[in-house]
């Protein structure tokens, strides 16, 4: 979370992508998007749980996404990320 308030300046990022099935990895992708950000959940877990605190005080937007391949969203992202952010 450290790393993304930094190179956001404090803002957080735009959007974020959920492409894992731990517990918390929709906690924290919502939690190190911007108020007013996108959360696209594309793991398909038994339960996605994610604080209420974030969803109405932070204003966090949740899309859900059938697609299965992350390598479908390649094309979509940036080829240089804003910020200097590393795409890891």
């Amino acid at each position: 979370m450290k790393e993304v308030q930094e190179v956001t300046g404090g803002q957080g990022a735009d959007a974020t992508l959920n492409v894992s099935d731990h517990e918390s990895a929709a906690a924290l992708a919502v939690a190190i998007a911007k108020i007013h950000g996108t959360m696209i959940q594309i793991a398909q877990p038994e339960n996605v749980s994610v604080p209420f605190a974030e969803l109405v005080f932070r204003d966090i937007r949740i899309h859900g996404s059938l697609v299965g391949k992350v390598l479908l969203y390649v094309p979509f992202l940036p080829a240089k990320p804003r910020n200097g952010a590393d795409m890891k």
